[in-house]
């Protein structure tokens, strides 16, 4: 109608926040604007989110169970966007996998850093 402003047109806030299955990403410049984008560069904010949600979905169900269009949903995201990070739920789940081995990685290797004798270590950092 002549006199309204579309939505792409309305300013958003600066700094408008997303949460969805524990992470929260901060939308600034075209980003305010994430529900009506396409063809967006894949951001590293948006992996991380994915693989947040798909981690969480599949620690709580068997594989088969677990369906992207959940995923996606819960994240407020189409499917497709998911597709976009990963070729398949198989490469998804690996992922979160590998991301969960990474992470156990470096607190093993931060454990071994230390240099704390074995004592100290067993105890959770405390002297016997």
């Amino acid at each position: 109608m002549p006199g309204e402003k579309s939505r792409l047109e309305e300013p958003s806030p600066v700094g408008k926040r997303l949460t969805r299955c524990g992470t929260s990403l901060e939308l600034t410049g075209p980003f305010r604007y994430w529900e009506h984008m396409r063809g967006r560069k894949k951001s590293d904010e948006m992996r991380t989110a994915i693989l947040n949600c798909a981690a969480e979905a599949f620690s709580r169900r068997k594989f088969h169970e677990v369906l992207t269009d959940d995923i996606a949903l819960k994240l407020g995201i189409g499917k497709g966007t998911l597709y976009r990070y990963f070729d398949s739920k198989d490469d998804l789940y690996f992922a979160t996998i590998v991301r969960g081995l990474d992470g156990m990685h470096e607190a093993l290797t931060a454990v071994v850093e230390r240099a704390a004798p074995m004592e100290q270590t067993r105890n959770g950092g405390e002297e016997s």
